[in-house]
């Protein structure tokens, strides 16, 4: 069988190439396929795609990312994975569960009609409904809406900054989402869910002075022995996501755990290290055994 791996460019990074490894040791043929590469033909009921020119196809795929792209661009690649999914290919995540995951908005309406905490977040285009926010909060995390590897958050403890912040981000047409921000041992937690099943999970422990506790920001993987309560919480948070495979980032906070994200595309090598799985594998044989379905 073909086995993709879809992405918006080619910076599979660690993950991809692990998953590339996987499919090949599993007997079975990888394909890299980059979105910005595919065309898809429709012609009356029937669809066919070429990848770099070329008619092609495969059984079934994982999406790692959309890339950076247009607005019409990312668009197009949304509906592009709609489409091979509506055409039998099994993908997983699914593009729609995907999609949603990837933005931090849609993401915590999910959460919270399902009654899964998360931090009090306002999401906005309005500057001074944002500004007034954060002074009335004091400490918060303004977010990119949509982002990865803990790039793009800045905390702000000052209202000015806060104002300066806002103001900036306003004039480049972004949305402004603000969180407050959480007091918590310096560390959160990453749970890993694969099928329904949690695999494992750790603590991600900050640098010394570093708010941030993404390892692609420095942060050390940590032993954490789960409980029963987050392991429900993680897998009721995969399920409501409806994600195939994630990792859900999560905080300790004086009112208990709280989810602030559920990733649709993680890494894991930080959770390798501390687990000894090899999580790439688990990935594949979970994908091929929904093939087999």
């Amino acid at each position: 069988m073909k086995i993709a791996i879809l992405s918006g460019d080619n910076r599979l990074g660690w993950p991809g190439n692990q998953l590339i490894r996987a499919v090949e040791q599993s007997g079975h043929q990888p394909l890299l396929i980059r979105l910005d590469q595919v065309s898809a033909l429709l012609a009356g009921e029937k669809s066919e795609f070429y990848f770099n020119r070329e008619l092609s196809s495969f059984d079934a795929g994982i999406i790692r990312g959309l890339g950076a792209a247009s607005t019409d661009e990312i668009t197009y690649r949304i509906s592009l994975l709609e489409h091979l999914s509506l055409d039998g290919k099994i993908l997983i995540n699914k593009p729609y569960a995907f999609r949603r995951a990837k933005d931090k908005y849609a993401t915590l309406v999910s959460l919270s009609k399902n009654r899964i905490p998360v931090p009090r977040t306002l999401v906005t285009e309005d500057a001074e409904q944002a500004y007034k926010t954060a002074e009335e909060w004091g400490s918060v995390v303004i977010k990119p809406l949509i982002g990865s590897r803990g790039l793009g958050p800045i905390k702000s403890d000052n209202p000015d900054l806060s104002y300066r912040i806002i103001k900036t981000l306003k004039r480049l047409h972004q949305v402004l989402y603000i969180q407050e921000y959480i007091p918590n041992p310096g560390r959160d937690i990453r749970v890993f869910v694969i099928g329904g099943r949690v695999i494992g999970g750790m603590y991600r422990v900050a640098q010394t002075g570093e708010w941030k506790s993404n390892i692609s920001a420095g942060a050390k993987p940590c032993k954490l022995v789960l409980n029963s309560e987050l392991e429900e919480l993680a897998v009721k948070t995969a399920s409501v996501m409806e994600l195939d495979y994630t990792g859900i980032d999560i905080i300790e906070s004086s009112e208990g755990y709280k989810v602030i994200e559920a990733n649709a595309a993680p890494s894991w090598h930080g959770l390798s290290e501390v687990v000894k799985i090899d999580i790439a594998k688990l990935i594949i044989d979970y994908l091929i055994s929904k093939i087999k379905c």
